[in-house]
């Protein structure tokens, strides 16, 4: 396979999840987003002060189809209080034209 559609296809399995509560980890992410297929890895960006998440993550599927429909399922739920956002990662990895 090529780098490139190696990429593209990255870029289709990964999904974007903003606003989580700060005290969420990565195991409630994990438990919130399994059930639409096998989870490559969960990416949380944290802060170095705070030892805090910073409210995002990056949940990479093993399949596109699996955060297809992480994406059509889980936008606006509640999770730990709060309304997540989920959306495609593509527009947040891709180079400015």
């Amino acid at each position: 396979m090529g780098a490139q559609r190696q990429r593209a296809l990255a870029i289709m399995c990964r999904v974007y999840v903003g606003s989580i509560y700060y005290e969420l980890g990565e195991d409630t992410i994990r438990q919130a987003f399994a059930p639409f297929g096998p989870i490559k890895s969960i990416d949380m960006s944290w802060d170095s002060v705070t030892m805090k998440h910073k409210g995002f993550a990056f949940v990479e599927y093993e399949v596109p189809e699996a955060a297809q429909l992480a994406l059509e399922q889980m936008n606006s739920v509640m999770l730990g209080g709060r309304n997540i956002k989920v959306s495609t990662s593509s527009a947040l990895n891709l180079p400015a034209p």
